[in-house]
């Protein structure tokens, strides 16, 4: 487990102070590595650099055990609430879930960030906690302005209470990126194994969990600004290539398939059109199932696409009301929608093949997925909240039998 926090004041010692149990008794103590980090602060007079302190610890947890943990500072006796998380355990390989969330951002005040995250929280709440809900997997957009460490910490603190319980497995967009000028973003805030690679405009990975191969992509960082560099290509097609786990899906922040500008406006679609080629007929060989996509504010499920980037027929089961498509020989690639507040406007759907949709829609703020796995198939519920009422609009399946 990777264990990572801020602060505006320099460390003394950071350390995580952790014991087995759902109370904090006697615990072990493992220090952190602090490092420096540089942001900005939005003023009258414009944005004035500043610094702030990164720190991060990895600790080896025995699996499907709880544990009560703190971080804080062993000499300036500073330390978080006891939080008390229950470990995940890679060898199930039925009846655990993950959740999708992607562009949880919110334009706040455009200067500080106040109640950025309020929005993010409406979907926390449903998710954290839940049974079997395993981790969050974020395609990326975590906050508006990244360049300014406030809207991280207006985000992030104001989530503490379901963030420091549950894994995040994130990657970069735009906003961490390129939007505003932000750099090392997901670095700073996100402690992971990493390949070697350069990771100011983010960076990719990969884990595995419960008999799924998750590839974690980085959109930004792109050859001609269009398509993957080929180191990141080549890793990816070397992941491909190796993979044992019976199910495979990738994330991105650019979509390749939507019907939102990103995707389907001849004017911003570039990169959508560029990684399509790029990618399309390599996830169809390697026989992808998922591709979880962020960036346009759309909800939407492709059919089966193949390596010929062409909706292939479904062969359809259902089991107790819910459609699935069995032994799909192609990949599906879906949007969920954004889990930050759309109130600065929503996204319109452009003209697009609609041969290629399952459905394909305007979303809500507030959004997300949730993924049922099993070890023969998959059950996806799309979700948003309004009013403190859970909005279900889809729910459907993939099963597969190799």
């Amino acid at each position: 487990y990777g264990f990572t926090w801020n602060t505006a004041a320099e460390p003394a010692r950071s350390v995580v102070r952790i014991c087995k149990g759902k109370t904090f008794g006697e615990y072990t103590k493992t220090g952190a590595r602090a490092e420096t980090a540089e942001s900005y602060e939005s003023t009258d007079s414009g944005d004035k650099k500043i610094n702030y302190f990164v720190s991060k610890a990895e600790i080896k947890l025995e699996p499907n055990t709880e544990y009560t943990y703190t971080v804080g500072d062993e000499y300036l006796k500073t330390t978080t609430e006891a939080t008390t998380i229950k470990t995940a355990n890679p060898a199930e390989r039925k009846n655990w879930r993950f959740t999708h969330v992607s562009d949880s951002q919110a334009e706040g005040d455009g200067k500080t960030g106040a109640d950025t995250g309020k929005a993010f929280k409406s979907v926390l709440k449903n998710v954290v906690g839940k049974a079997n809900n395993r981790f969050l997997l974020h395609t990326g957009d975590v906050v508006e302005y990244s360049k300014y460490e406030s809207y991280w910490k207006n985000m992030l603190h104001e989530n503490f209470a379901y963030l420091s319980k549950i894994p995040v497995m994130a990657i970069s967009g735009n906003h961490e990126t390129t939007y505003k000028n932000g750099a090392y973003e997901t670095y700073k805030h996100f402690d992971y194994k990493i390949p070697e690679q350069y990771t100011d405009l983010g960076f990719y990975y990969s884990f595995s969990y419960g008999g799924v191969k998750f590839i974690m992509l980085n959109t930004n960082r792109l050859y001609g600004g269009e398509k993957l560099t080929s180191d990141q290509y080549s890793w990816l097609e070397e992941e491909l290539k190796n993979k044992t786990e019976k199910w495979t899906i990738v994330a991105m922040h650019n979509p390749m398939y939507s019907v939102g500008k990103w995707g389907s406006d001849p004017a911003k679609n570039g990169i959508s059109r560029a990684l399509t080629a790029q990618l399309g007929k390599l996830f169809a060989d390697y026989k992808v199932d998922l591709v979880l996509q962020g960036h346009d504010h759309m909800v939407s499920r492709t059919h089966p696409i193949n390596a010929d980037g062409k909706p292939v027929a479904e062969n359809r089961e259902t089991v107790a009301g819910v459609e699935y498509s069995v032994n799909p020989d192609g990949v599906i690639y879906v949007m969920n929608g954004p889990a930050g507040d759309q109130k600065k406007g929503q996204s319109s759907i452009y003209s697009h093949d609609e041969s290629l949709y399952e459905y394909a829609e305007i979303s809500q703020e507030s959004s997300w997925a949730e993924f049922a796995v099993s070890e023969n198939d998959i059950t996806v519920y799309v979700r948003y909240a309004n009013a403190g009422a859970v909005k279900t609009t889809h729910i459907w399946g993939i099963k597969k039998s190799a």
